[in-house]
């Protein structure tokens, strides 16, 4: 894969980071994304302490990451039931042929 190097800002500072080619897009939104939680955080509670909007940001993002973990969980634990009700069906379909 091809390897680029990006430049991001967050709180005002500059990061290179070296990627790959396809995650580079990927790392720009995210970066994005903090720098808007970070200034949504400075307006809602006017906080002005970097270190405190930084730590604020990565709480909430945290939690968000939790609350898609948790459903993604939920969601292959419906799947899982759904998959073994399915296989119950199919082999009493099987066994029925096989009386038959």
């Amino acid at each position: 894969m091809e390897s680029r190097t990006v430049t991001i800002n967050i709180a005002g500072r500059p990061y290179s980071l070296k990627t790959n080619a396809s995650e580079g897009g990927i790392i720009e939104e995210a970066a994005g994304r903090i720098a808007a939680s970070l200034d949504s955080y400075s307006v809602r509670y006017t906080i002005r302490d970097t270190q405190d909007l930084m730590a604020m940001v990565l709480l909430q993002h945290t939690v968000d990451m939790l609350r898609k973990d948790e459903e993604i969980g939920l969601v292959s634990e419906g799947i899982e039931g759904q998959t073994s009700i399915l296989h119950a069906i199919l082999l009493a379909d099987s066994d029925r042929q096989s009386v038959l």
